[in-house]
């Protein structure tokens, strides 16, 4: 359905709203420590998938 470039664009711009959000996260320090754990875990999966990514395109 989508070419391969348009997937590691899309995930690409993920990944950056996703590294401005951890900085954001980083600043606010959650209250909730399961919710920072989910963070910290959503954002291992997106490195791994950028390095995926990285692998594909580049």
């Amino acid at each position: 359905m989508y070419s391969e470039g348009f997937k590691a664009k899309a995930l690409k711009r993920h990944c950056c709203a996703i590294i401005a959000s951890r900085k954001v996260l980083r600043k606010i320090q959650s209250k909730d420590p399961e919710r920072d754990q989910d963070a910290i875990r959503c954002d291992q999966k997106q490195r791994q998938n950028v390095k995926q990514v990285r692998a594909i395109s580049f």
